[in-house]
């Protein structure tokens, strides 16, 4: 009787643990992408609204969004990798503003329904999610 090596054995299963880990660790930082990438929507959602309330309050709009603290946000929303502040620029003589985010996920969904192109001096092809905001007099 042949006797049967172990060897194929433990190779095939240390490949078959390293492929599983692999995949975990995909499944981990797709979640990890996902959810900066839902807090960056999420964040460009409420700035208008302080935006808004700033511009209610001073006929103008900010000339950065560092202006909106403390009494619009306790702490401005910033981009979650760097915590540096989003782009934001003023146009139209202080009445409107181009916000910019940038998606870590070239495909998210949201990125069909934005500005592309460069506006006011911002480049707002994808990956950037841009929005245009204007004040309501």
């Amino acid at each position: 009787m042949k006797k049967i090596s172990k060897i194929p054995i433990i190779v095939l299963a240390i490949f078959f643990l390293l492929i599983f880990i692999q995949i975990i660790y995909s499944m981990i930082t797709a979640d990890r992408i996902s959810s900066k990438d839902d807090r960056r929507i999420g964040d460009l959602r409420q700035i208008p609204i302080a935006l808004e309330m700033y511009f209610d309050d001073n006929k103008t709009l900010p000339e950065s969004l560092s202006e909106l603290e403390p009494k619009y946000f306790p702490t401005v929303p910033k981009e979650p990798t760097t915590n540096q502040l989003y782009e934001y620029h003023v146009i139209e003589g202080g009445k409107s503003a181009v916000i910019k985010v940038v998606l870590d996920n070239k495909n998210y969904s949201t990125l069909k329904n934005d500005i592309d192109g460069v506006v006011s001096g911002i480049n707002c092809d994808d990956p950037a999610y841009c929005i245009i905001f204007k004040a309501e007099n």
